[in-house]
């Protein structure tokens, strides 16, 4: 009976990924069809990424990293009639989630045959396993979890069943890079058909997630089961505007290919592959599965806000840290009915996003807070508190809340009486806080010698952002580390000196909106920086009054060298008044006023920025 059952499972597991030619007959293989066809696609290579309603069998501990509660299904039917079938649910909480699965798999009817060959009936085989998933995270950058499992299987009248335990753990070494560990069938179940019992093998995986860029996963498994010799896996998905995932993966058996379209909270996943035919059953190498996926609910706290993403702006300079990726469109400071372009009520939109927002990351929200970004980057944005709000919004939602609550400050300073913008500064600086809570080292020694190890080695290595990571984390813990604190200042050094030189191009290029989104970053490393105070207040000015002048020159012979040759003198004092040099500035406005007499709008409006700057100094 055991010889047979193995044989009845290898048959229908010849139609899944994988497990014909590498997993079938072994006690146990129908438990893999719980992998989804997400992962499938993706080559298996899961360990590290697992963060759907899979990860009950991939690793449970990313259900404590997920955004939000989860549903899934897939059903299949394979060969000679037989089907399988797999439901999971798995549901975040702040401190960890749980989640609960049932996995199905069904033989049609198969002949009996006698000693003889003759018929004499027909029977079926059933594999089911019921699943319960629990995951604790300790701290948000680690979690642990287990798989109980309750497993049935039955052949031809006779049943057994037993009882099984999975463990696993999930750590997060950076934003981009992800550990997994998973130690299956660590209490392995013993299911007993007939006198001798079948006792699943214990296996072995380790794997790594890493994203390089914000839409890119690339991930890499090592499985030992018990008995067996290693199996690599490789895997990668790509995303598109959010709606799109392609995804590819190879390992020791099979190629695989795969996709995902997503709307709503809807996920609607495909996977195929071909995969090496076994010695017992041929031609059987390829596989199709597909599945579905609804995710619902509020993310909880402590994820609540990471899927958003914010758009690079500019590229990074050698050693500089890596510019956040695109998020949701910030919203204006004004009511609907002063509104004239669709960057205003983008911007409008997303404030009010801001108002109301749950946690829980969006397609609508990430486009929103892409538009908003686009069209800071273009400039779009002139007055001075649209350009802080949109700064603000943006950093709200892609969870810089330093960086937000400082733009905010500045936007609700140049709009004094806007009671939303004070609102949404509130808003602002309580996630501030509250992320400032979460990130707090649970332990109260100081830094350890490996600590500090690695903060020399990061920096021995250039690696600025890395060295003030690991020096923020030790002088949390111990605010009197000295040397800690002698690495972050001379790391902030050095990643404010290629940035400072770039904001500073930008300005002498007439790049003020870009030079001004730099000017923030710098005070993202050091919010006490001086001279990136001071040159983001002068940018801001200038952008205000370069907008006026655009205005001013509708209309005017552009052609008239006169006119341009006072326009020209009037932009080098903006670009000298940005750098400071008020004298030069004044310098270069004065010697603009007369080439502009013959046009006495342009000139009024000249004069009147002038006027306006030299008080500001």
């Amino acid at each position: 009976m055991k010889r047979g059952l193995s044989t009845i499972l290898a048959i229908l597991t010849a139609a899944a990924p994988a497990l014909a030619a590498d997993n079938g007959g072994r006690p146990g293989a129908f438990l893999d069809y719980a992998a989804s066809a997400r992962s499938l696609g993706m080559g298996q290579a899961f360990t590290a990424v697992a963060d759907d309603p899979s990860a009950i069998y991939w690793n449970p501990s990313g259900i404590s990293t997920m955004g939000q509660k989860s549903v899934a299904a897939q059903y299949s039917t394979l060969l000679e009639d037989s089907s399988y079938g797999f439901i999971g649910y798995t549901n975040p909480l702040e401190n960890g989630g749980f989640g609960v699965g049932f996995v199905n798999l069904q033989s049609g009817q198969i002949t009996r045959r006698d000693d003889l060959g003759h018929k004499t009936g027909s029977y079926d085989a059933v594999s089911n396993a019921a699943l319960l998933s629990g995951s604790f995270a300790p701290s948000s950058t680690f979690s642990l979890g287990s798989t109980f499992k309750l497993v049935r299987e039955a052949v031809d009248g006779k049943s057994g069943s037993g009882f099984g335990l999975d463990a696993s753990a999930l750590m997060r070494a950076t934003e981009q890079l992800r550990f997994g560990l998973m130690l299956r069938n660590v209490a392995a179940p013993s299911v007993k058909l007939d006198s001798t019992a079948d006792k699943y093998p214990r296996s072995v995986s380790v794997g790594a997630g890493y994203k390089p860029v914000q839409p890119l996963t690339l991930s890499i498994d090592l499985e030992k089961p018990q008995g067996d010799s290693l199996r690599p896996r490789l895997g990668a998905e790509y995303l598109i505007n959010n709606t799109l995932a392609l995804r590819a993966g190879v390992n020791d058996a099979e190629f695989a290919a795969g996709l995902g379209i997503g709307f709503g909270g809807w996920n609607f996943d495909y996977a195929m592959g071909l995969s090496r035919a076994s010695s017992e059953i041929r031609d059987l190498g390829s596989f199709q599965r597909f599945g579905l996926r609804f995710n619902f609910g509020a993310a909880p706290e402590h994820v609540a806000s990471a899927p958003i993403s914010r758009p690079v702006f500019v590229a990074p300079a050698r050693h500089a840290a890596p510019a956040p990726a695109a998020a949701a469109a910030p919203a204006a400071t004004h009511a609907p009915r002063g509104m004239k372009t669709p960057e205003q009520l983008a911007l409008y939109s997303l404030g009010r996003k801001m108002d109301t927002w749950d946690g829980v990351p969006t397609p609508e929200i990430q486009k929103q807070v892409n538009t908003v970004s686009k069209n800071l980057k273009h400039g779009k944005y002139q007055r001075s508190e649209d350009l802080y709000a949109a700064e603000g919004y943006v950093s709200y939602f892609t969870g810089e809340y330093s960086r937000s609550v400082r733009s905010l400050e500045q936007a609700k300073a140049a709009a004094p009486n806007d009671k939303a913008m004070a609102s949404r500064l509130e808003k602002a600086k309580a996630a501030e806080t509250k992320a400032a809570l979460r990130s707090r080292p649970d332990r109260s020694a100081g830094a350890t010698t490996a600590e500090m190890k690695a903060i020399r080695d990061r920096y021995d290595n250039g690696d600025w952002t890395g060295t003030i990571l690991l020096a923020q984390h030790a002088l949390e813990a111990s605010p009197q580390n000295t040397e800690a604190a002698g690495y972050l200042r001379r790391s902030i050094d050095h990643l404010k000196q290629p940035y400072m030189k770039q904001a500073k191009d930008d300005v002498d290029a007439d790049r003020f909106v870009e030079s001004f989104v730099i000017f923030q970053k710098i005070l993202d490393y050091d919010p006490d920086d001086a001279e990136a105070k001071a040159y983001s207040e002068r940018v801001v000015r200038v952008i205000e009054k370069k907008s006026d002048l655009d205005a001013s020159m509708r209309g005017v012979n552009k052609s008239d060298p006169e006119i341009n040759e006072g326009v020209s003198l009037y932009e080098k004092g903006l670009r000298l008044f940005a750098h400071g040099n008020t004298a030069g500035a004044k310098e270069a406005w004065d010697a603009a006023l007369p080439h502009l007499k013959g046009k006495p709008a342009l000139y009024d409006s000249v004069r009147t920025a002038i006027v306006d700057l030299g008080s500001a100094r």
